[in-house]
């Protein structure tokens, strides 16, 4: 297929400024108002759903950047990152909700955000495919499957993901008005791209994941719009160089092991084979797949998944001439999951390196894919296809969305997929330990350390639960090794360890913990408060 080229500027929601007869204009007016609706009707029970016990907490409910949502948070908000990342404009828009909604406790504001940002998604991913194909059914049914995909239900039903959708929609929305900078003439082209440029800077601040944008347009630019690669480059440049300082960035605030660099590759592969097996065949999705880089090696579960790409890479290689269109879509979601493939190392691998919510901007590959595939059929076969793929895509749609409707489901169904995942265990444990039951979230808490037994969290939260349970010899153990181990909690650990050791009735071991917090904080106020109290027990004491 040769590309196409247009010499005007091309509409954001229509495709392309290329004269259309009025029959055409209604046929993508009315496939973006059935792509809409069926988005809203699946999704919508979402805004009955609870927050969850996983990040939702810390990120939202309890996020004191949030209540109240003040002038002075609003800038602490952009002067520094926020657990581990850099993502101010996401702040900002849970800010402003927070602030019209007089806190951040309404579950159902933050989901119905969540679902607005998952439809301008869908909207943005018609607007590109209509421009890849040319082709309104095509687009459609393309955009059928970035919009209800099962793997798309993790990113939409859980609010603390609001932004990677973010990041996701203004990524999408910079390269659909970059597409339009391509395929424009005249000086008036460059007000495409700096809006476009605008646009991913709005992304980078989002979510630092849209670094990938620049390599996505690059693909797009070179096999679709078809201009020459010099010219690509050049125009792509401010991009790249907007995308390595951000990566730097993410890099500083974002503490992470190397890991064993030979490894790297074979866990990339295994991620995309297992990405290509749930785009296929979306069974027993979780979110804790256990994947994590030392078990997928030891275990050698990379074997099988690892050869899943190079039998695609070469077999797409045999047929590149005929088949162009899927190379550029496979380009396009491997493009999309470099950052969370492992060739980098990332904080969440010591969970899993693959996740459903790492694949929502990537799902544009497979959904161009689909889209090339109907551009292949005849039209009376298409639109017979066509409502099966919506109607087959909703109902698994429905049925994974129930599992995000609070925490006991969501526990529920981890643990029924792998009774001895790590995450599974630890929001089980976190709301029993919430409603009053630390001595019911203990065997979770120990569940959870099968294989995570390094996970400072953990061994500060089963401390915390012995320590209510009146376990305190049991919790001092716990409480050392979480200060032992790297965290960004470790002063909170030792404030409980000194108390630990004050209810067991070492009141000199107690002084020493809190002697050595002042050795690292001199001004911290929570130590200097526990010696004062722990003077006064003292002077009570006869």
């Amino acid at each position: 297929m040769q590309p196409v080229r247009v010499a005007t500027p091309v509409i954001l929601l229509s495709g392309s400024s290329t004269s259309r007869d009025a029959g055409s204009a209604w046929a993508i007016a009315i496939f973006y108002a059935i792509l809409l609706a069926f988005t809203a009707a699946v999704y919508f029970p979402v805004r009955n759903f609870q927050f969850v016990n996983w990040d939702d907490r810390d990120m939202v409910v309890e996020n004191p950047l949030l209540n109240p949502a003040n002038s002075q948070h609003l800038r602490e908000i952009w002067a520094a990152p926020h657990l581990g990342l850099y993502t101010p404009l996401s702040y900002t828009l849970w800010w402003t909700l927070a602030l019209a909604s007089n806190g951040s406790s309404d579950a159902s504001r933050f989901h119905l955000l969540n679902l607005f940002l998952h439809a301008a998604a869908v909207s943005l991913v018609f607007s590109i495919l209509l421009r890849c194909v040319k082709n309104p059914l095509a687009a459609f049914a393309g955009s059928a499957v970035f919009a209800l995909h099962p793997l798309q239900v993790e990113s939409v039903a859980w609010a603390a993901q609001m932004n990677n959708l973010l990041a996701a929609a203004l990524s999408l929305g910079a390269i659909r008005v970059y597409l339009a900078f391509a395929d424009a003439s005249g000086k008036r082209r460059w007000i495409w791209y700096w809006m476009a440029t605008a646009i991913f800077v709005l992304a980078l601040l989002a979510k630092p994941t849209a670094v990938v944008a620049p390599v996505i347009v690059v693909i797009l630019d070179v096999g679709i719009v078809g201009r020459p690669i010099g010219r690509v480059v050049r125009s792509s440049l401010i991009w790249f160089g907007l995308a390595v300082v951000m990566s730097v960035v993410a890099r500083q605030v974002q503490s992470v092991a190397g890991g064993d660099i030979w490894h790297r590759p074979f866990i990339a592969l295994d991620a995309i084979g297992f990405y290509f097996r749930q785009i296929f065949w979306p069974a027993q999705l979780s979110i804790d797949y256990a994947r994590t880089p030392l078990r997928v090696w030891v275990n050698h579960l990379w074997i099988v998944d690892a050869c899943i790409p190079v039998v695609i890479a070469v077999s797409l290689w045999f047929v590149r001439r005929n088949w162009r269109q899927p190379i550029i879509a496979a380009a396009i979601s491997l493009a999309a999951l470099l950052p969370v493939l492992g060739l980098i190392p990332f904080s969440q691998q010591r969970y899993s390196t693959v996740a459903d919510r790492y694949f929502y901007l990537a799902m544009l590959g497979p959904a161009l894919f689909i889209a090339w595939g109907v551009t292949r059929l005849s039209r009376p076969m298409g639109f017979l296809l066509a409502p099966i793929l919506v109607c087959a895509l909703t109902a698994l749609t429905a049925v994974q969305l129930q599992t995000w409707k609070n925490t006991n489901a969501l526990a529920s169904h981890v643990l029924a997929f792998d009774p001895n995942s790590t995450v599974g265990n630890k929001i089980e444990a976190a709301e029993l330990s919430r409603n009053g039951q630390p001595r019911e979230a203990i065997p979770f808490y120990r569940a959870a350390m099968i294989r995570n037994p390094d996970d400072a969290d953990l061994h500060l939260n089963l401390a915390n639960a012995f320590y209510h349970c009146g376990e305190y010899q049991k919790a001092i153990p716990e409480y050392e090794a979480a200060i032992d181990l790297p965290s960004d909690f470790r002063i909170r650990g030792m404030i409980d360890l000194g108390w630990a050791y004050v209810k067991s009735g070492e009141p000199v071991q107690a002084e020493q913990e809190f002697q050595r917090i002042l050795q690292i904080d001199p001004y911290n106020p929570e130590a200097t408060e526990s010696l004062r109290q722990l003077s006064a027990l003292r002077v009570r004491r006869p």
